[in-house]
């Protein structure tokens, strides 16, 4: 994965610092870590499909 972007940029709201902070974190987890998160706020289903909301058929 591509590094995220400097949350410390210039010019940029404390909202984008907080969503570029918050992707940086989850550059640093493993990739069962990140899936495990997908899976509990419901993006992937447990065996790795995308729930219906976002496109899939689970």
């Amino acid at each position: 994965m591509k590094p995220p972007l400097d949350p410390e940029a210039p010019g940029l709201d404390e909202e984008t610092r907080h969503r570029r902070r918050a992707l940086a974190a989850m550059f640093k987890m493993s990739p069962d870590a990140r899936r495990k998160i997908a899976v509990s706020v419901g993006i992937y289903t447990p065996d790795g499909r995308l729930t219906k909301h976002y496109g899939g058929d689970g």
